[in-house]
């Protein structure tokens, strides 16, 4: 094994301009994870942190999936800013609404190849200082060694397709749609998907810390409200899941939020009002929602209590997210 195609390898580009390796080159992929861990004491002298992981190694280190551990006290929003200086999600957002492991871990639909010395960037915001908050996160991965093969090396569905179908493993989930497994669908041909998530416009402050996108509502005396998440005009958007987060002030007794959701050019989502957040907030969809660009998602809101009588007082926060690709041409 030549140590210069281990730590450096030239790129050449097929017809359709896919970075490939050279001919007779193949790949191994080594696991490697890194960690970041965080404590939020009661009351912490600054509710916010900015942590950073440097990506260590002799070669090049593909980011393949996120795991997060939590706990009924998390309360918590977070963004992180790649190695490649893109934002894993424009806006910070609730850990509850991406946290999993195992099966139910973030996978990248498209591997993120991280040069060494290159950082990841976590910023952390504790929306809930009156407890104390242990939190980690694992981003996954592997080392990409190349060597001197007489085949080239073979494509992530190819591989796939000579694989078991049951792997008898506890990561196994079947009836998961195939982008979660992080091979496909291959965007077609002539255009480029970029995965993005939408927040809502608005934003308000809880516990003394701003949360962006959440629209309060007043239980005690409760009006309808419509929140808005507006679709950049410069390309089409395909919505794969509708991440929904319900906040809720400590004088708030009773109480839930329903939704309506529709576009700007008069598609209904759904045709009344329903339980977002359990019915439908976080599930993949079967099928991507396709939404033209330019356009807006608004998001009718409506307070019920189904107990009757008082809810108590305060605010009951509703905080969405439209998950899924960026379309536009290649």
């Amino acid at each position: 094994m030549d140590a210069q195609l281990i730590t450096q390898a030239d790129y050449v580009l097929n017809r359709c301009g896919r970075p490939q390796a050279p001919q007779g080159l193949s790949a191994v992929y080594l696991y490697k994870a890194f960690m970041i861990q965080q404590y939020f004491v009661t009351n912490p002298p600054t509710g916010t942190v900015t942590l950073t992981k440097e990506v260590t190694g002799d070669t090049n280190w593909c980011l393949r999936a996120i795991q997060m551990a939590t706990s009924n006290a998390t309360a918590l929003s977070f963004q992180v800013l790649l190695p490649n200086g893109r934002f894993l999600i424009n806006n910070q957002q609730d850990v509850l609404q991406v946290a999993g492991y195992g099966s139910y871990r973030y996978l990248f639909a498209k591997e993120l190849v991280c040069p060494p010395g290159s950082k990841i960037q976590l910023t952390l915001a504790d929306t809930n200082t009156s407890v104390a908050q242990p939190f980690a996160i694992l981003f996954e991965g592997a080392y990409k060694f190349y060597v001197k093969g007489a085949s080239s090396i073979c494509m992530v569905q190819d591989a796939a397709a000579h694989m078991p179908r049951y792997l008898r493993n506890f990561n196994e989930n079947i009836m998961a749609p195939c982008w979660q497994q992080g091979i496909g669908p291959a965007s077609p041909k002539g255009v480029s998907d970029i995965e993005w998530v939408y927040p809502c416009s608005l934003g308000t402050t809880i516990n003394g810390v701003f949360v962006p996108g959440a629209t309060p509502i007043d239980v005690a005396a409760p009006e309808n409200v419509t929140v808005a998440i507006p679709i950049d005009a410069g390309s089409d958007f395909r919505c794969r899941r509708l991440l929904v987060n319900i906040l809720a002030d400590a004088t708030v007794t009773a109480g839930n939020i329903l939704c309506r959701v529709r576009t700007g050019s008069g598609y209904s989502f759904t045709d009344d009002y329903i339980d977002l957040a359990t019915y439908l907030g976080s599930a993949p969809m079967p099928k991507d929602w396709e939404i033209k660009a330019a356009d807006t998602v608004y998001i009718d809101l409506q307070f019920v209590n189904d107990l009757g009588g008082s809810a108590g007082t305060g605010n009951i926060y509703f905080q969405p997210y439209l998950e899924g690709t960026k379309r536009r041409a290649a």
